[in-house]
């Protein structure tokens, strides 16, 4: 395999599909589902070859491996297409490390493209990929159109891209590390005095590791569709892998000081939101700190592109304004609700404090 490139890395994955489609992205979606790509990352060597293999034209065949030589994602050799580095996050899942950004980018858009056709038939906010990969044919509709947790899948108008989980836990294995410590830094401020923490949502465990290479007793808490792809990542790091589906009501989560939501409650709906603080609040001590970090949708600039991408991936989730939040804080029994920028970043933390 060539050596060219490596894995794309960007500090909010996704963040250039929710801006603009790009070409790249765009060639990568068509070579993908019109079969080209993976012919060429398996038994394909030439574009006729993969022309054949994917039942298109040897025209279309080969201006998709042109383009796709061209950025990189392969090399020629002696008129062979031989896959590059570029390419490993559509060639292998098992290292959600290798995987980057760019498929999930790719998944995006197919969800934006699929919208239309859903949101005509009611179902626009209905497909729930993170509720299987696409590779055990679930497409991912909650039949709980109301905040898409914790009910069965049924089968959906628009289906949801292959291995969409995986790709997304690959989008956010590849967050920045600047980003990362940003985030976390500024959950930490919030309860200097804490000892133990719950990474609520945080599939694959970025930001666990970081919490837990600070000292901390670190417990990353997600879906079971979300903690499997994740366990093999953090096998060697002094991070807990617990499985739990962390918005269904009256959910028992792990002890701790402090809890930490990293872009969680956008892709919840109101009443899994609501649910989902009660259950960090029974799980914090006494004098304990919730800290949600997102985007808000009355403070943040890309608020109104964060909400596309609730609406394109999920049954009921959205980006809410600060005072929702409060409510959600309040009625979990939280004080002390606050709501601060995060420095370097343009997320938004949510502080509430459990009383002492």
């Amino acid at each position: 395999m060539g050596s060219t490139g490596g894995t794309d890395r960007e500090a909010d994955p996704g963040d250039r599909t929710v801006r603009g489609i790009d070409d790249e992205v765009v060639l990568l979606w068509v070579a993908r589902e019109t079969g080209v790509l993976p012919a060429l990352l398996s038994s394909a060597d030439t574009p006729e070859e993969a022309a054949a293999e994917a039942g298109v034209s040897e025209r279309a065949a080969r201006i998709l491996a042109r383009g796709l030589a061209d950025r990189g994602f392969f090399e020629r050799v002696d008129g062979v297409y031989e896959p590059s580095n570029r390419s490993l996050g559509f060639l292998t899942r098992r290292d959600l490390r290798s995987v980057g950004t760019l498929p999930h980018r790719a998944d995006l858009l197919a969800r934006y493209l699929a919208l239309p056709e859903g949101v005509e038939t009611g179902d626009g906010d209905g497909p729930k990929p993170e509720h299987g990969d696409g590779s055990d044919g679930e497409d991912g509709v909650r039949a709980d159109g109301e905040d898409g947790t914790g009910a069965p899948a049924t089968p959906s108008p628009t289906p949801v891209p292959e291995y969409w989980t995986v790709n997304r836990l690959g989008a956010v294995a590849a967050t920045d590390r600047a980003t990362v410590r940003a985030l976390v830094t500024a959950t930490v401020r919030e309860h200097p005095g804490a000892e133990d923490v719950i990474d609520v949502g945080g599939a694959p465990g970025v930001y666990a590791r970081e919490f837990a290479e600070r000292g901390y007793e670190a417990v990353l808490v997600d879906r079971p569709d979300a903690v499997g792809p994740t366990r093999p990542l953090l096998a060697r790091e002094p991070v807990e892998v617990v499985a739990r589906e962390y918005a269904d009501e009256g959910t028992d989560l792990p002890a701790a000081d402090l809890a930490f939501l990293p872009d969680v409650t956008r892709r919840l709906g109101p009443a899994a939101n609501r649910r989902l603080f009660a259950n960090v609040a029974a799980a914090l001590s006494q004098g304990g700190t919730v800290v949600a970090v997102d985007h808000l949708r009355d403070r943040s600039d890309r608020g109104t592109a964060a909400a596309l991408v609730s609406l394109a991936t999920t049954t009921a989730g959205d980006v809410y304004p600060a005072e929702r939040y409060r409510e959600w804080l309040e009625d979990a029994g939280f004080v002390d609700g606050a709501v601060r920028p995060v420095p370097g970043t343009d997320r938004w933390a949510v502080v509430g404090r459990i009383p002492e």
